[in-house]
């Protein structure tokens, strides 16, 4: 991934530097993964910006904040790429939402102390 960015922003200069800073402001609004809730720490990556419709398929968009989900990297990958950098999710949003209410309605109390 990082050998087709830097070959990417050799074709495409100013496009490129453009989505990484669009990518690290929206990263700066939202950190934490927005599955999860996963927050980088000191010790922890930052987790990745996901682009909701990927570059190669509508490139007008890549900087637009509407199109980047900042996700961490676990679920980035089999939630943002279905287990494939190659594919998308296109619903990702109402993906998260359900794997959400899964998540709330299958939780178990903690015992209390």
């Amino acid at each position: 991934m990082r050998r087709e960015r830097l070959l990417n922003a050799f074709k495409h200069p100013m496009t490129e530097w453009k989505v990484q800073k669009a990518k690290r402001a929206h990263r700066k609004l939202n950190p934490a993964c927005a599955l999860c809730g996963l927050k980088p720490t000191f010790l922890a990556r930052s987790n990745d910006v996901h682009h909701k419709i990927p570059v190669h398929v509508r490139p007008e968009s890549a900087c637009e904040e509407k199109n980047l989900i900042t996700l961490c990297r676990v679920h980035h990958w089999h939630v943002g790429h279905i287990r494939d950098w190659k594919n998308f999710n296109i619903r990702i949003v109402s993906t998260i939402g359900a794997l959400q209410r899964t998540f709330r309605n299958n939780a178990k109390p903690g015992k209390e102390a």
